[in-house]
């Protein structure tokens, strides 16, 4: 049974898009917009998700013209009502239907396992797409989901739907961006010695545009391996080699202290050179000629055999191959020139007939027909590798390889050595339109809705919004990134991942894709090897923000960026102040992350929003019951209410002495912060500069948070009427109120008696307090050795 109370927004929210496709806005819509318009932005992703843009102006119309003041109408959840087989009624009315599915495919393998995730995904995706479809409840193992009913007597068929999705999944334009972007920007082949790659590989296709493109595939291999083979290589170097000796000869001629005897010969040495070059050029041309002759030759054929439609769209799907797209395969992929056989595998492909992919999701009424095998991995053994499924007489068994599984090379139980399992067509078929793969290098993200109950989430439109312009792969609710930067190590390259941790670099990579507050709805995955690793959402934010104030970059002169690897680790134990501290004090001749500038109005007002998103994020664990992280929460509040307090004085002080030119402004600034360990001492350092004992302390964009917490802490812990210091607006539209000497003892003094008791908790919080203020003067120490 279906909780209406629960699904009734979701469901409503399906009907209405589907009702608007096609008719006009219904009566009801205005009434279910009023009584959710608090939840808006929910109904307004969901209509997103759904392409329901029609409905999406409607909503925001009734929104725009309803009174604030007007009262709720009445709930039309209230109509709603649950018939026989599951049949939604909306006021009395068959208004769609509740399908529960379950997968029928579960594989334990990593690679395959995301291949299948998010084919499942993307069926999903589409099905709001077309049928207006909405998931209500979502695990590992099913799914439910209420699809509407478009026009009259309108019935759902999953397997004819199914049928249509990988008619679009398998379309030129989607495997363009799920094929042919990554065999062009990521390498299969885990090693990176020179001339490796994979053999020749099949996939059985189940549509005529999946064909063509995996011959396109080979047809591009082909064109590369005649055209640009070994004679091309070595007569294209041998004319680089005689070019850069005649430069070089040249340059020496051009010397004005070379003697009679060593121009001569020179000029005999350049004369040779450049007999050599015009004979390398030569060489040269000719490969050129025999190669593209060679090709002529061996495209003629193929276009007889393949014919002239087919020809014509594999070349020009070919053109789409450039890069590592073109360098896939390895040395045992051969043209028929040189005793291989990718023409005979272009002909194959376009000749062999189209398969089906069963849909791996059942009705949960339907009891899946299970069969008996022996257990293990014997060698031998009747069944997909991937999937589990038994081979029938019929059925034909391919190689694994690494399109289908992270490591295609397993030991078996009862074998003594290593070998490849046989996976089914079906496997094939569905790792060839996946793009997330295993492979060195590559960081696979998955993410969900950090709030399981919303199963509605699409992380797939999501993901390819804010991956705009990343030369990163989306599909589903996966996102794989490359790792492209490298640093030093000795005399060869390592990839940056592997120097400062892929946990860290993941951290680093996803915070610099994603805006902040995209962040706050999602829940992230990272798969490391076949291991799973849950990654806190509050580290993504928290990153995010330090990237959008400091700008670091993780490679710098060729080496990674040692202080944004400690704050990255600080962040991880949730050491935002100490994080924040690691890269206002970078060293900036070595130009590791941007100066924070007083002027920069951006960077200093992002500055206090971090600050507060530390304590704001603690505190929403704690009211998921880790009561330590309140108390976290809580202490870097009071190392807020210090920093605000504190800060008007060493601020004031600050300009008091820029106007007395016989003292150092930094050094009297800093002798300041030093003294935070003790009011006492703090106070009598302040009083020198200053003629009293006031100060003003200014509720500014770029200190906002230490304001109000510092008010937090005068009014809640020390009692303070402050109806007396005339917080009030100042001459250009800040909040003011005026503090005291006796303010700060008194802080300090309620904080050390009531919260901090010992001297090791007092010391951390003056520690900490210290960072916090030398962030706020960043601007005042960070100089270059030029003295900029």
């Amino acid at each position: 049974m279906v909780n209406i109370e629960q699904y009734g927004s979701k469901i409503l929210a399906a009907h209405f898009a589907a009702v608007m496709k096609t008719e006009s806005e219904p009566e009801e819509f205005k009434d279910f917009v009023h009584s959710y318009r608090a939840e808006y932005q929910d109904l307004k992703r969901w209509w997103e998700d759904m392409d329901a843009l029609r409905v999406i102006r409607a909503a925001e119309h009734c929104i725009r013209n309803l009174p604030p003041e007007m009262e709720l109408s009445p709930n039309p959840i209230e109509k709603l009502a649950v018939g026989e087989n599951g049949i939604i009624q909306f006021a009395g009315e068959p208004i769609g239907e509740i399908y529960s599915y379950h997968r029928t495919v579960l594989p334990q393998e990593m690679q395959i396992k995301i291949a299948y995730d998010s084919l499942i995904e993307r069926f999903m995706g589409f099905l709001q797409r077309e049928k207006c479809a909405i998931r209500l409840s979502e695990n590992d193992l099913a799914v439910q989901i209420f699809v509407p009913r478009i026009g009259r007597n309108a019935e759902f068929d999953l397997s004819f739907e199914w049928d249509e999705f990988i008619k679009f999944a398998y379309s030129r334009n989607e495997l363009y961006k799920s094929f042919v972007l990554f065999v062009n920007h990521i390498k299969i082949a885990q090693t990176n010695r020179p001339g490796a790659g994979v053999g020749y590989i099949r996939f059985p296709p189940v549509t005529k545009e999946m064909a063509e493109y995996l011959a396109a595939f080979y047809f591009a291999t082909l064109k590369n391996q005649i055209l640009y083979d070994r004679a091309y290589s070595d007569s294209n170097k041998a004319v680089q080699n005689a070019q850069t000796k005649v430069a070089e000869y040249n340059s020496r001629l051009n010397q004005s202290t070379l003697t009679l005897q060593k121009k001569v010969l020179n000029e005999k040495k350049l004369e040779e050179w450049q007999t050599k070059l015009s004979l390398a050029r030569d060489e040269f041309e000719n490969v050129k000629q025999t190669n593209q002759e060679v090709l002529n030759f061996s495209l003629s054929e193929l276009h007889e055999q393949i014919g002239d439609e087919n020809f014509k769209r594999i070349k020009e799907l070919s053109r789409q191959f450039h890069g590592r797209g073109i360098a896939q395969f390895g040395p045992s992929v051969k043209t028929k020139s040189k005793n291989g056989n990718i023409e005979g595998t272009i002909v194959d492909i376009l000749n062999e007939p189209l398969s089906l992919l069963t849909c791996p999701l059942v009705s949960i009424n339907q009891i899946p027909k299970f069969m008996e095998r022996r257990a293990g991995d014997m060698k031998g053994a009747n069944f997909c590798y991937s999937c589990g499924k038994l081979f029938s007489k019929e059925d034909k068994k391919y190689e694994a390889n690494r399109f289908v599984l992270g490591d295609p090379s397993k030991r078996p139980q009862s074998g003594g050595s290593e070998t490849r399992p046989n996976v089914c067509g079906e496997c094939m078929t569905v790792a060839f339109a996946c793009p997330i793969k295993l492979t060195s290098g590559a960081i696979v993200v998955q993410l969900g809705p950090r709030d399981q109950t919303d199963q509605s989430f699409s992380c797939e439109n999501h993901l390819r919004m804010l991956t705009f312009e990343e030369l990163n792969l989306v599909a589903g609710r996966y996102l794989l990134i490359n790792c492209w930067e490298s640093v030093s190590s000795g005399n060869s390259r390592t990839l940056v991942s592997e120097k400062i941790g892929e946990v860290q670099y993941t951290l680093w990579r996803v915070a610099c894709i994603f805006p902040a507050a995209a962040l706050h709805p999602m829940k992230f995955t990272l798969f490391s090897g076949g291991t799973k690793i849950p990654l806190k959402t509050r580290h993504f934010v928290w990153l995010s923000l330090l990237n959008e104030i400091f700008s670091p970059n993780l490679v710098v002169d060729q080496r990674d960026n040692i202080p944004l690897g400690q704050a990255i680790r600080l962040i991880q134990k949730d050491e935002v102040i100490d994080a924040i501290y690691k890269m206002v004090t970078v060293d900036p001749d070595k130009k590791l992350a941007n100066q924070l500038r007083k002027t920069s109005f951006r960077e200093n007002r992002t500055l206090e929003e971090l600050r507060e998103k530390h304590c704001t994020l603690l505190e929403r664990l704690s009211e998921k019951g880790e009561n330590s992280k309140m108390d976290q929460a809580q202490f870097f509040r009071h190392v807020a209410g210090l920093t605000g307090l504190t800060y008007a004085f060493c601020d004031l002080v600050r300009s008091k002495v820029n106007d007395n030119k016989k003292l150092d402004t930094e050094r009297e600034v800093k002798k300041l912060l030093e003294k935070v360990e003790n009011p006492n001492f703090f106070n009598y350092a302040a009083s020198e500069p200053l003629s009293g004992t006031l100060a003003t302390m200014f509720r500014n964009d770029d200190n906002y948070f230490c304001y109000d917490e510092a008010k937090s802490l005068l009014t809640e812990e020390l009692n303070l009427d402050l109806s007396g210091r005339k917080e009030s607006m100042s001459e250009k539209g800040q909040l003011q109120i005026y503090i005291y000497f006796d303010d700060i003892v008194n802080a300090y003094t309620v904080l050390f008696e009531k919260y901090y008791k010992s001297v090791n908790e007092q010391r951390k919080l003056c520690y900490q307090l210290k960072l916090s203020l030398y962030a706020k003067f960043a601007w005042l120490f960070q100089k270059t050795s030029k003295g900029e």
